[in-house]
């Protein structure tokens, strides 16, 4: 972690961002199933459990509606002004009060009775919410922020080691390899336009009929998936912390948190003695009990702290004296006040308790560990991990260029061959037809071959409109002072996608292009009389727009005209 996030306060990571999260909302609800745990054990019918379930589902969504609310109100700015320690600790408790108060209510409604007194359990779930969800901001927080820190501690040595890739010949043997693969997956139907060329060069008759679909076809079963799949394989992979790990070195360097295991003692069992068996006898009971945690506690601490070499044995063997206090504690009970419910009950007792202990051990240090898992991490990245990475980085250049190239120029002109094929059989065109095949021919010989180097802005978008011939009406209006080459390869690709989705998916026969200065973007407008928007799931030319614009676009229909806008910064790069 650098300097200055070591010196980032408790106020920024406890009433930051993810301060009533959803992130922490998630991760709460499952583990807020605990406190009901003595209910659901108890339940002496399926019926019963599932109420149980519907009520802790209920609690779930009155806590996730009051959750909304905070974040749309009080919680709202909480990124840029950080609420006080106090008030994210006060709120904890409020949210836990939320929670304990749905459970009541929710156990009403459905008619369950709870083997534990609900206002002792309301408590109990206060005081945990203003432990928990504080430790669990932080925690994430933590997380979070070492994992950025460690990707950009990557990513400073991959650009030293790409620059040295991007001086050798590793680009061209990556796109000639990728190249090799697209041609061979268009080969079955180049050798069949290979063969009705000659045919029409021969002054035959109108040849194979079916081509026109056959090029169709080719583009959306071969050129699209793979485009699509080239796309997908584009994401460098960085090497992941084995979190695994976690549980392990908790074990082996982290104390046992003697007081919150004794909070937890009282808060899980002492409250529920007092509520059964009265004040007095209660108030005994957990005096003992939590006596006891505390003395294994202090007791094994020491000695962990006197031989560190012999730190996870010791630990250890504190887990099983605190789950050995446990079962003798079960064993008193039932001699003292009769059966205390089936073994199964005591065993998922037990686990729990372990649980209570890695969560609170491993939780109570949590910076520690992470600078321990960043440096185990740095330590662990070698100069080949680094050159593997930066050749992903190449690699993943490499490949969204070709992707973007067979989704939009290279499937535009199978299309546009196919459709300018159907056109001139339909209209007896011979010449044209012939002039289709062999641009089919040129496209699938050399798909990757896809003229470029625009000088301006109006040379890139004709140069998108010429792939579809006069198979439409087009109409291009382009702003002075958006010209500019280094912005002209990514206009022109969202001029392809408007372009493609107007001509092909919408078969529209009038289509308008407008790109203009607004503001401190530049907006690109396709207009189109086209069907419009057909609905379903996201795309590859979705993925593209997205990462072109900053997901500044949308397509929407007005009247009989569909139009698709995008906004990208007037200093937009060519390599976006």
């Amino acid at each position: 972690m650098s300097a200055a996030t070591d010196r980032l306060p408790l106020r920024a990571r406890l009433g930051g961002r993810w301060f009533g999260s959803w992130a922490v909302w998630g991760i709460s609800m499952p583990f807020g199933l605990l406190v009901l745990a003595s209910d659901l054990v108890a339940s002496t019918s399926v019926t019963e459990l599932a109420r149980w379930l519907l009520v802790w589902a209920f609690a779930g969504l009155v806590t996730a509606a009051i959750l909304a609310a905070l974040q749309a109100t009080v919680l709202r700015k909480r990124a840029d002004a950080p609420i006080s320690v106090r008030v994210a600790v006060a709120m904890g408790g409020l949210f836990g009060l939320c929670y304990g108060l749905s459970l009541w209510l929710g156990a009403l409604i459905v008619g369950v009775s709870s083997v534990a007194p609900w206002p002792l359990r309301v408590l109990a779930v206060v005081i945990i919410g203003m432990w928990w969800i504080p430790l669990l901001t932080v925690a994430i927080d933590l997380v979070t922020t070492e994992r950025q820190q460690r990707r950009r501690d990557i990513d400073d040595l991959v650009a030293l080691e790409a620059l040295r890739l991007r001086e050798a010949d590793v680009l061209r043997e990556m796109r000639e390899e990728i190249s090799g693969d697209v041609r061979e997956a268009l080969d079955p139907v180049r050798r069949r336009v290979a063969a009705a060329v000659v045919e029409a060069e021969g002054g035959g008759d109108a040849p194979d009929p079916g081509l026109p679909q056959a090029l169709r076809e080719v583009a959306d079963s071969s050129v699209r998936p793979l485009s699509r799949e080239l796309w997908r394989s584009a994401s460098a992979q960085y090497p992941r912390v084995p979190w695994g790990a976690v549980f392990w070195r908790t074990i082996r360097t982290q104390p046992l948190r003697t007081y919150l295991l004794a909070i937890l003692a009282f808060l899980g069992d002492g409250l529920f003695v007092i509520a059964d068996r009265g004040l007095q006898v209660g108030a005994a009971y957990s005096i003992v009990a939590i006596g006891a945690v505390l003395i294994i506690c202090a007791t094994f601490n020491a000695l962990m702290r006197r031989w560190p070499q012999q730190h996870a044995r010791i630990f250890v063997i504190a887990i099983v004296a605190l789950q050995v206090l446990n079962i003798l504690i079960w064993q008193w009970r039932e001699w003292a006040w009769g059966p205390q419910g089936p073994l199964w009950l005591l065993a998922v007792s037990l686990g729990l308790s372990v649980l209570a202990i890695l969560i609170t051990s491993g939780f109570g240090s949590w910076r520690s560990e992470m600078h321990e898992m960043r440096d185990a991490f740095r330590a662990s990245v070698t100069a080949e991990t680094i050159a593997a990475l930066a050749r992903g980085h190449r690699v993943a250049d490499v490949t969204r260029e070709v992707a973007r190239e067979l989704h939009g120029s290279v499937q535009t002109r199978l299309v546009a061959c196919a459709m300018a094929m159907d056109k001139a059989s339909s209209e007896g065109d011979r010449i044209a037809l012939a002039a289709a095949l062999v641009e089919a021919q040129q496209v699938l010989a050399m798909p990757l071959s896809v003229p470029g180097g625009a000088t301006s802005v109006a040379d890139e978008v004709r140069r998108k409109i010429a792939l579809w011939g006069d198979l439409c009406d087009f109409s291009v209006e382009v702003d002075p002072g958006v010209e500019g080459a280094a912005q002209a390869d990514v206009i022109g690709r969202i001029v392809e996608e408007g372009l493609t989705n107007a001509v092909r998916h919408g078969s529209a026969t009038a289509v308008e292009v407008r790109i203009e200065v607004a503001g401190d973007d530049v907006l690109v407008q396709i207009s189109d009389n086209g069907s419009g928007p057909r609905g379903g799931a996201a795309g590859l030319g979705s993925a593209m727009l997205d990462q072109a614009t900053g997901k500044r676009w949308d397509l929407v229909r007005s009247g009989d005209w569909t139009h698709l806008r995008a906004w990208l910064p007037a200093t937009a790069r060519a390599d976006a």
